[in-house]
């Protein structure tokens, strides 16, 4: 499962990444359109977030596989079924 979000945080963020691209590719002057540092602005900030959760899935896993720590969102409550 840990695994399965580290994928899917890893693909969130390679496509944030790719928007981003596209974006700045988008002003081949330098100069952007009226809109564009508002644009800029937002994909920067959701490639920002998306890395953020890539790191903190990929922190989740090492530490389930070194220290066998499992995350709070996995753990299992008392009275609980998963």
């Amino acid at each position: 499962m840990l695994r399965a979000e580290l994928a899917a945080a890893q693909h969130q963020r390679d496509d944030a990444a790719t928007c981003f691209t596209e974006i700045m590719c988008d002003v081949p002057s330098g100069i952007p359109s009226p809109d564009g540092p508002e644009r800029i602005r937002q994909v920067s900030r959701e490639y920002g977030e998306t890395q953020a959760k890539a790191t903190a899935a990929l922190v989740s896993l090492n530490d389930f596989l070194v220290y066998g720590k499992t995350p709070p969102h996995l753990e299992k409550k008392p009275g609980t079924q998963k």
